[in-house]
């Protein structure tokens, strides 16, 4: 197997990417039709865009330390990655070449991602259909769309890539996740004060809920216990395993899968209420998060939002969290969380929930 690496390039390197481009360029004439100009060469007049304008990048992939493809990323406008060109000379391929730099730009890359190919492109279309599932996290999402030039259709597979490392920090902190109390929720005070609290702050069951970041899925199972239709979402599997176990043990049913909680998997409109608990202050772009999950929401759903700033200094104060809900054009309710038995003791803490409801032009839109 060669040692594969990526290099992100500049304008330096542009004389380089064209030369590679070329290359592609006369490989997809197969499929696309495309002739070289009459100077002989294939235009792309997007390539110096990828050394030049922010949120894309330009790769080179090298084998065992010689030049073998490049790569380009840009931002899709409907939110994510996409990855524009992905190419391996052809006597690299066959070797694991190819599959090895697709992995490691995509899972250095964590979020969402859009990636297209032709179907006439049999070899493409094979390596991308194998490829994508192993880096993805979730479900893999197939459409087809017209090309840009409006005459060729793309096959795009649609997909969200876990960031390995914060994965494994909290697939480790499962089996001890619920020594907390307000984790575990062991003692029946603690757990008879979070059954009022959601209670108070959810509509009336049964509705459909969505626990986006459920950790062990105490929340979970306590909202399927109050009548609620609940579906969970975590990063981590060992966090997921732990909720269907909790499910089963007590005797409700939870629709639990792993996934990332920037980046929730069901449809546009398909809850009455999201609910989040200690979740927002961890994310890498809250606003952007906050943005996916209202769009889950009903006419007249609400987000219901369990947060905190921490004496360690970790954490989201309630002024920061209401602010980016208000730039959502949401209104916001905030009640301070500040009775013991919700957190097995007394509190040095900054707690609360927020109950935020789209405006009605939002809702609307």
């Amino acid at each position: 197997m060669p040692e594969v690496e990526l290099e992100r390039v500049g304008a330096e390197h542009l004389d380089v990417l064209t030369r590679l481009s070329q290359l592609e360029r006369h490989d997809l004439s197969e499929f696309r039709g495309t002739l070289p100009g009459s100077d002989g060469l294939f235009a792309d007049p997007r390539l110096p865009l990828f050394v030049a304008e922010p949120g894309r990048e330009a790769l080179l992939v090298r084998s065992d330390g010689r030049l073998a493809g490049f790569a380009l990323v840009r931002p899709h406008e409907d939110g994510g990655r996409s990855l524009a060109e992905f190419f391996v000379v052809r006597a690299a391929r066959g070797r694991g070449t190819g599959r090895a730099a697709a992995l490691a730009l995509l899972r250095a890359r964590p979020g969402r991602w859009g990636i297209a190919f032709q179907e006439e492109n049999a070899r493409a279309a094979r390596f991308w259909r194998r490829l994508v599932p192993e880096a993805a996290l979730g479900p893999v999402v197939e459409e087809v769309r017209l090309a840009r030039d409006g005459v060729h259709a793309d096959t795009w597979l649609w997909f969200e890539v876990a960031d390995v490392a914060v994965q494994r920090v909290w697939d480790e902190a499962a089996a001890s996740f619920d020594d907390e109390p307000d984790h575990g929720l062991r003692d029946l005070a603690a757990r008879a004060a979070w059954q009022s609290l959601l209670a108070s702050l959810l509509p009336e069951p049964p509705c459909d809920v969505a626990d986006i970041g459920c950790g062990t899925g105490t929340l979970s199972v306590l909202l399927a216990e109050a009548g609620h239709r609940v579906r969970a979402l975590d990063l981590a599997p060992r966090m997921v395993a732990a909720t269907a176990s909790k499910a089963v043990e007590h005797g409700v049913d939870v629709d639990v899968r792993v996934g990332d909680a920037s980046y929730p998997p069901w449809p546009a409109g398909s809850v009455d209420a999201v609910v989040a608990r200690h979740v927002v202050w961890a994310l890498p772009d809250p606003a952007d998060a906050l943005r996916r999950w209202l769009r889950l929401l009903r006419p007249d759903g609400r987000l219901v939002i369990v947060e905190g700033f921490w004496h360690t200094g970790a954490g989201l104060h309630a002024a920061d969290l209401v602010a980016l809900l208000h730039d959502h054009g949401c209104h916001v309710d905030l009640q301070a969380l500040d009775d013991p038995d919700l957190w097995g003791g007394p509190l040095r803490d900054e707690r609360y929930a927020v109950v935020a409801r789209p405006s009605t032009d939002r809702a609307a839109q």
